[in-house]
This record gives C-alpha cells, structure tokens and sequence, in this order.
C-alpha cells in the first residue's frame, strides 16, 4: 500500500511529495524541479489544538 511522503531537495529547496510503497522509501528520490538526486525526506509538523470554553469535557455535557 502506497503511502504520501514529502521530500526536500538539498540543492533547490523545493518540498514535494511522492506517493511509495514502505520498501521504496530508501531509495534516491529526484527532485521534480531540478532533477537532482540530493533529496531528504521532509517532516511536517501538525498544528496543536487548543479547546477553550466548555463542552469539551463529559462533566460539561447537559449542565441545567
């Protein structure tokens, strides 16, 4: 099963991703834009969240 993997390249800069099997991963992967091999892969970082107010939690549900 193909998974969405986000590459950079070290000579242009340019962030793109590439859809892989796990066992392809390891691989040299070129770079789209100027088609060098110097590719590492990119790690995104996910926003954090944040609940402010009430109703979040259970002891908050159907207070009357």
């Amino acid at each position: 099963m193909a998974r969405r993997y986000d590459f950079q390249c070290k000579k242009c800069l340019h962030v793109f991703e590439k859809w892989l099997d796990f066992s392809k991963l390891d691989k040299a992967q070129r770079c789209p834009n100027c088609r060098s091999i110097r590719t590492r892969r990119h790690y995104r970082v996910a926003p954090s969240i944040r609940f402010n107010g009430g109703g979040f939690y259970i002891n908050d549900k159907d207070k009357k």
